[in-house]
């Protein structure tokens, strides 16, 4: 395996990995179930052997050009890999192999939304993966441990609640009780666990809406604690992953609790201040940015949140600060970044539903709209 790996290192080598990918997964998914099925034999050889062929899988299906793609694929249609990593999550494994499990589902799950379908319905990775995710007591307080486990987890999480209804009600249900919601709002006061908490608490807001306060009876609270905070970061925080987070949560919490977040944007905070700085934010951020490629995607997905949801006052200030003006800026500046939702070293793997440009368009038609529309007030959203 480590042969192989080294060899797939080298673009030469590319051509023929690519050919032989079929082949290649099977006999590798085949060793790993051969091995994960032998009861307890082997000891320290039997965890080198699944360690390595790990390895090898998770570093292909992290793979962003043509052989990640490929080897994607291949997992997501082999019938026998998701009980054998299912078995590893489940078993007496360490926690050592935990990693490129969680690693590989998460690959897999960007393939496309049949794969994050059958790996929800694999009935012991989610609880797992929340296990692991929510397993440390204080995000606050780490010692010498890195915790790339616990960021597996919550990466692959949030890559399975993309566009994904069933999985997000999956991990509300696993975590009735503990919290889940007040957990994932704690993670955003680390800067370690901002990005993943903000994606997880993202996706579960749109794709769980009625169903999140139906099923977690105490998420309306805590999501109506965690706005003024989230507003806070946008005030204070001029660029970065924590500011790119924070909008990514405004964007879709509003769809959640209406009424706080009309209250708190209209009774709580200072519109002419906010909407001076998402148009500031907007001009400053005259080209995408490599290191925050989502920032002004979701950005506009913010606007339009706000407009839809309390078009009154702020329809009238955005178009006071010209955002008109901004928005036609970041629609003449387009870039293949921004067609991408999910990144893998940088590349873009997983693609937007909406282009950059059409979305763009709707938050110009909402701010020059002359009368609300029902449907708008009650968030039917993007």
């Amino acid at each position: 395996m480590s042969i192989l790996q080294r060899l797939s290192c080298d673009p030469d080598n590319g051509k023929e990995i690519i050919e032989g990918a079929t082949y290649i997964t099977t006999k590798t998914i085949g060793l790993i179930r051969y091995v994960t099925n032998q009861e307890n034999n082997g000891g320290q050889q039997k965890k080198i052997v699944i360690r390595s062929s790990l390895n090898f899988v998770r570093w292909h299906a992290s793979n962003t050009g043509k052989i990640g793609a490929r080897f994607r694929r291949e997992l997501s249609e082999n019938p026998f890999l998701l009980n054998s990593l299912g078995h590893i999550l489940d078993g007496d494994c360490q926690p050592e192999l935990w990693e490129p499990v969680m690693d590989i589902i998460a690959a897999m799950a960007l393939d496309h939304e049949a794969a994050r379908q059958e790996i929800g319905s694999t009935q012991s990775i989610i609880p797992k993966l929340i296990c692991a995710f929510l397993s440390q007591d204080d995000v606050n307080t780490r010692e010498n441990n890195d915790h790339t486990l616990q960021m597996a987890a919550g990466e692959a999480l949030a890559n399975l609640t993309i566009k994904n209804t069933d999985n997000c009600w999956a991990i509300l249900l696993a975590e009735q009780g503990h919290n889940l919601i007040n957990k994932l709002i704690e993670m955003l006061d680390d800067e370690f666990y901002i990005c993943v908490a903000a994606n997880l608490l993202h996706n579960l807001c749109a794709n769980s809406r009625d169903k999140l306060v139906d099923i977690d009876l105490g998420a309306s609270m805590q999501l109506e604690s965690a706005l003024p905070k989230v507003m806070q970061i946008i005030m204070t925080s001029k660029e970065g992953k924590k500011l790119e987070a924070a909008l990514c949560i405004t964007s879709r919490i509003g769809y959640v609790i209406p009424k706080c977040f009309r209250k708190v944007l209209i009774s709580e905070t200072d519109a002419a201040a906010l909407v001076e700085t998402l148009v500031d934010t907007l001009n400053s951020n005259r080209e995408p940015c490599p290191a925050y490629p989502r920032i002004r995607r979701v950005l506009v997905e913010a606007v339009i949140s706000i407009v839809r949801l309390c078009p009154v006052p702020y329809r009238t200030i955005f178009r006071e600060k010209k955002a008109k003006d901004a928005l036609d800026m970041v629609k003449g500046t387009p870039s293949r970044l921004e067609k991408y939702r999910v990144f893998i070293n940088g590349k873009g793997v997983l693609p937007e539903s909406l282009p950059m440009g059409s979305l763009v368009d709707k938050a110009k038609r909402l701010i020059h709209r002359t009368t609300p529309t029902m449907s708008a007030e009650q968030g039917d959203h993007a």
